[in-house]
């Protein structure tokens, strides 16, 4: 499988720009707004990383008068995938960002000046790695980046956070074996082989609409074991704390 992940990533970056460093100078202005697009790691339950940025810049930056809002949907994708089990249990396909994002932007009562985007951890459904997979995650953050390039919305790219599986183990998650790969019975290095394929895509490409990329695989994964408790998708409360505080000191807040 390693031979097969180094193969494609060899085929992609045939297709995408070489990588480039992150626009550190950029920072935040007064008054800006600031929507937090991705899935159930980014709506947090209304009580996750987007709210503690809120709650910390108004804290220590009042003068800023920076909005976050919370545009993240449970279960959302950008590759358009569903899995059997997902549709079986719910009755209805996986969320699709596109769907939903031209909505998001002309109804929104305050128009975003820049987003932020955390997708990945359902785009895989689970299951094995394919070159059709990451071309579709690849299309789709690409998709992403010319929406918000036509809106003049400046875009925070972040890696999409670690299926943290054998912390979950170690904390009395137990598979549930089926037929077909889930989230209850995900692909055992579907973050090897997966995930970070969508990290390494993320951290490669480029676009006008770029201003800034953070790391949140790595800054999870170094301190998975605080992060997650016996849900291996989901971060616990520190996990939400630690992403909120590692996007404050990326954006020298």
């Amino acid at each position: 499988m390693k031979q097969f992940k180094r193969f494609f990533w060899l085929l992609l970056m045939a297709t995408v720009f070489n990588s480039c460093e992150s626009k550190e100078e950029f920072k935040l202005t007064k008054n800006q707004v600031i929507a937090c697009i991705g899935d159930s790691t980014t709506h947090g339950k209304k009580k996750g990383y987007v709210e503690f940025l809120q709650q910390y810049v108004d804290t220590n930056h009042p003068d800023l008068n920076l909005t976050f809002l919370n545009w993240g949907r449970g279960a959302e994708t950008i590759t358009g995938l569903t899995e059997k089990q997902y549709e079986v249990e719910y009755k209805r396909k996986r969320p699709y960002l596109f769907d939903r994002l031209d909505a998001n932007l002309t109804k929104a009562k305050q128009k975003p000046d820049i987003a932020t985007f955390c997708y990945g951890i359902n785009c895989g459904n689970s299951g094995v790695p394919s070159k059709e997979l990451f071309e579709k995650y690849q299309n789709g953050l690409t998709r992403f980046l010319d929406r918000m390039e036509q809106e003049n919305i400046k875009v925070i790219l972040m890696t999409p956070p670690p299926f943290s599986l054998e912390v979950a183990k170690q904390n009395g998650w137990k598979r549930e074996p089926s037929d077909h790969y889930s989230w209850r019975n995900p692909y055992e290095k579907y973050d090897e082989e997966v995930i970070q394929v969508f990290r390494d895509i993320v951290l490669q490409i480029q676009h006008p609409s770029i201003v800034k990329k953070i790391d949140m695989y790595a800054a999870l994964k170094n301190k998975s074991a605080d992060c997650y408790g016996k849900d291996p998708i989901h971060p616990n409360a520190i996990g939400y704390q630690h992403m909120g505080s590692t996007i404050a000191k990326e954006l020298d807040l």
